[in-house]
């Protein structure tokens, strides 16, 4: 049997979307929220087709509260305590991540995109730092949480090489 996630629609804006990708992110386009009763909504289809991980992306987005964020969480644990919720919220104080987590949040994801500070800094604004993220994750697997993270490839700044 495979495993399967859902994602539901969370949030349509990042507001510190990285800084020379493909797709420009002018600061006044048009923003869609998805209000927690559609996620719910979502969270409620998506079970009846099967899948028992949800999801919750939002980036660097700060438009819900972490108590509307907790009430969600804890919403869809209570209807589906079979099912795991995953966050992908990006970073975010440490009792957010606590408060998160005791309202039922299994899993978090958080990319740190590089290991390279120097292409850290080609792809995010100077207020944030590559430390901090790779501190936060280290905070979230002490909370408790099972942590996933990445790096991307083939970013238009950089090179392919093989040695």
């Amino acid at each position: 049997m495979g495993w399967y996630q859902y994602v539901p629609p969370f949030i349509g804006n990042f507001p510190r979307r990285f800084q020379g990708t493909m797709v420009p992110f002018t600061g006044n386009s048009s923003v869609s929220y998805t209000t927690p009763e559609e996620i719910l909504s979502c969270c409620d289809t998506g079970y009846m087709l099967g899948f028992r991980t949800f999801v919750l992306q939002g980036g660097e987005d700060s438009y819900y509260s972490d108590e509307t964020i907790c009430r969600i969480i804890s919403t869809v644990k209570s209807k589906y305590p079979d099912c795991a919720v995953t966050l992908s919220l990006g970073e975010k104080p440490y009792e957010s991540y606590k408060a998160f987590k005791r309202a039922g949040a299994d899993r978090y994801l958080l990319r740190h995109e590089t290991a390279s500070e120097e292409h850290y800094r080609q792809l995010h604004p100077e207020s944030m730092i590559l430390q901090y993220r790779k501190d936060s994750l280290w905070k979230l697997k002490e909370i408790g949480y099972q942590v996933g993270s990445g790096f991307m490839v083939a970013h238009p700044t950089r090179q392919l090489s093989i040695s």
